[in-house]
């Protein structure tokens, strides 16, 4: 019987052992999971397009909300459309590339809507 006992008593001691071990494991895999995502967004193909494309497309962005004139959204007969200074500020805050290639494209703050 005792040395059942102390079999068991080892076998509780790999139990734990185990136990930590996998604990450790699962840390790496979400450190490593982490890692993976980090690198997937900084590999992602927008950040390899130039400056100047990103002005160009974020003009024509913003180009297309400043074609609706603002008296048909004051009176709602183009209740769709947002102002095209909404559209300069949503494209500026995407991510720091894209806030410096925005505030350095002077086309996109040709019309600024302040309300009062």
């Amino acid at each position: 019987m005792s040395r059942t006992q102390t079999y068991a008593t080892s076998l509780d001691t790999r139990i734990a052992d185990l136990r930590a071990t996998l604990e450790d494991l699962l840390d790496q895999k979400v450190t490593t999971e982490q890692r993976l995502r980090d690198l997937k967004v900084a590999l992602h193909p927008i950040r390899t397009v130039p400056p100047e494309i990103l002005a160009e497309i974020f003009d024509e962005a913003v180009s297309d909300t400043a074609l609706v004139p603002l008296e048909k959204v004051r009176d709602g007969s183009f209740s769709n459309s947002v102002d095209s200074n909404s559209q300069s500020c949503v494209v500026s805050q995407v991510s720091s590339a894209w806030r410096r290639t925005a505030l350095r494209t002077q086309r996109l703050w040709r019309f600024v809507h302040v309300s009062f």
